[in-house]
């Protein structure tokens, strides 16, 4: 029974969710079979992993009917039965999440049952909570055309002759609900296609755009809409920098009127968008990526609850580096350390303290650190690797860094985790760099047996390769060799 659906469900439930379900089980309201709940009480005596003996099917069968010859169909019901009260109790909790939508349920039905006094409060009460709403995004929006929907129905049913907003009301909310999700799905069709080279069709965009174009400033108070429709922008009219100008002003002005996890969603499409401009030559854009992301923690808006990810952590650091804004890094490291999750606190801290060290050369510090660091995770592996890689590189250490090439070589070879891409990468950088050490040492020792040729032949092969990581490092070292 260990892979049967039941207990799939049963180990994605909570301690009390389980408890709950035990006592929603037993209420007759939900469940008169009595055989039902003692079937239920026996698996929940095996949580959380589900694997003793009592939940062989013959022992089942034993408890709950113990006077009669052995059917599986019998236990089959039965567990069948409970997946399907299972199922509607995780529905319940569902519902239980959504109080604008139980709203919304009661409201219909005061309208079908004619309960007219109780129907007009409701949908007061209803209205007043929809206005002390904090953000205005799409659940706002889809959320007041129902409740408009409800009371243009009202409406309809009291055949009054009287002048009602609440159709009209109902099309301005729904178009506001539609145009704003529209937008914000196409931004991700496009956005993920640039990432995956997966085909979508965004039927209708073009005559949105066209439409927004004309009537934007009738939207200038729906940040829903303008955000998403000046992202677009800057997805499709990448050349056109005023778009991103826009976009960020946007932001500034209105990502307190989105929940946390919306708005962060915004700032990546304008972080994506420095980081395409900067992968494009443009460099400047690399003190607007920085700059963002000091916007992001200076308004919280990067944390995930009260965390900060670890990569976004390293993302910072990078970026603080290449600009050479080392007194701000290392504060940075210092500080936010603490805001990583316990599990990854350590690996995280000590090496992005070493990218400092390197940076700042002080390679034998970096060295140190990075004796620290414990190899949970794929990327600290393959990050430490490298970093190790260059530092024996800029440090002349002969015999460290051929050694090291070999064991990075076989490292790669044999992890079957590291994606094709990720090997490609990395196994570029150790040949490369390999080449362009040799080179190195063999001039240090005699310069006249290496060639300008010989140089900008390897020059050229670097600079025609596609995938390697730490192609900038890998140029500008071949470049100090034709000094």
């Amino acid at each position: 029974m260990q892979r049967s659906k039941l207990v799939e469900l049963l180990k994605k439930l909570s301690a009390v969710e389980l408890r709950w379900f035990v006592e929603y089980a037993r209420s007759p309201f939900f469940n008169k079979h009595e055989r039902l709940i003692r079937l239920i009480d026996l698996f929940c005596e095996e949580a959380p992993l589900y694997e003793g003996e009592k939940l062989n099917r013959k022992n089942i069968f034993a408890a709950l009917f113990p006077k009669e010859k052995y059917k599986e169909q019998k236990v089959n019901d039965l567990v069948s039965y409970s997946v399907r009260l299972l199922e509607e109790f995780i529905a319940y909790l569902n519902y239980n999440k959504y109080p604008l939508l139980q709203k919304h349920h009661l409201l219909t039905e005061l309208r079908e049952r004619e309960s007219d006094k109780h129907f007009q409060s409701s949908l007061r009460e209803l209205n007043s909570k929809l206005e002390a709403y904090p953000y205005r995004d799409e659940v706002y929006f889809q959320n007041k055309y129902l409740l408009e929907k409800e009371a243009d129905l009202f409406f309809i049913k009291k055949e009054s002759r009287q002048r009602d907003d609440s159709l009209q009301k109902k099309v301005d909310n729904l178009d506001l609900f539609y145009i704003s999700v529209k937008l914000k799905n196409c931004c991700e069709m496009i956005n993920r296609k640039n990432i995956v080279s997966s085909e979508y069709s965004p039927r209708m965009l073009d005559d949105i755009l066209n439409y927004l174009k004309k009537n934007i400033h009738d939207f200038k108070d729906v940040p829903s809409v303008t955000i998403y429709y000046q992202v677009l922008l800057t997805l499709i009219e990448s050349e056109n920098e005023k778009n991103y100008a826009e976009l960020k002003e946007l932001l500034a002005k209105n990502t307190h009127r989105f929940s946390q996890e919306e708005a962060r969603q915004m700032y990546d499409y304008a972080q994506n968008y420095c980081i395409k401009k900067i992968n494009s030559g443009s460099t400047e854009y690399s003190i607007e990526l920085f700059n963002l992301y000091k916007l992001l923690l200076e308004k919280k808006i990067i944390f995930e609850g009260n965390y900060l990810s670890q990569w976004d952590y390293k993302n910072i650091v990078s970026i603080g580096l290449r600009l050479e804004e080392y007194a701000w890094t290392k504060n940075f490291i210092e500080n936010y350390k603490e805001k990583i999750v316990v599990e990854a606190r350590e690996n995280a801290y000590i090496y992005n303290l070493a990218s400092l060290y390197y940076s700042k050369e002080d390679y034998n510090i970096a060295l140190k650190l990075l004796q620290k660091v414990e190899f949970t995770d794929l990327f600290y592996h393959l990050g430490s690797k490298s970093m190790l890689l260059k530092i024996y590189y800029e440090m002349e250490e002969t015999e460290p860094f051929y050694s090291l090439v070999d064991t990075f070589k076989m490292y790669l070879k044999r992890n079957r985790l590291i994606s094709g891409y990720q090997n490609e990468v990395h196994f570029n950088l150790i040949k490369f760099s390999k080449k362009v050490f040799n080179l190195k040492i063999r001039l240090s020792q005699n310069k006249r047996s290496v060639g300008k040729k010989e140089i900008e032949k390897l020059k050229e092969k670097i600079n025609g390769t596609k995938n390697i990581t730490n192609l900038q490092w890998l140029k500008e070292k071949i470049n100090e060799l034709s000094l």
